[in-house]
């Protein structure tokens, strides 16, 4: 999770998945530097919350083959 595309790419390197928060550097990020938007997260979140609901139901759709629980 992090808010910048040195973040993004960073866990990318590390074969992790990434999460860009909106907040912090995040907005600006996407607004005042889309061309580094060449680096794609794999979920974009409005805050720490939104992407630990999302790495969180990510895992639980892992664990149970893409079927809900």
């Amino acid at each position: 999770i992090g808010d910048t595309f040195r973040d993004v790419k960073c866990a990318q390197r590390a074969g992790a998945f990434a999460v860009m928060v909106h907040t912090g550097y995040g907005k600006g990020e996407l607004e005042y530097h889309p061309e580094r938007g060449l680096v794609i997260p794999d979920h974009q979140a409005s805050d720490i919350l939104d992407a630990a609901a999302w790495i969180v139901a990510r895992e639980r759709s892992r664990e149970t083959g893409g079927r809900d629980a």
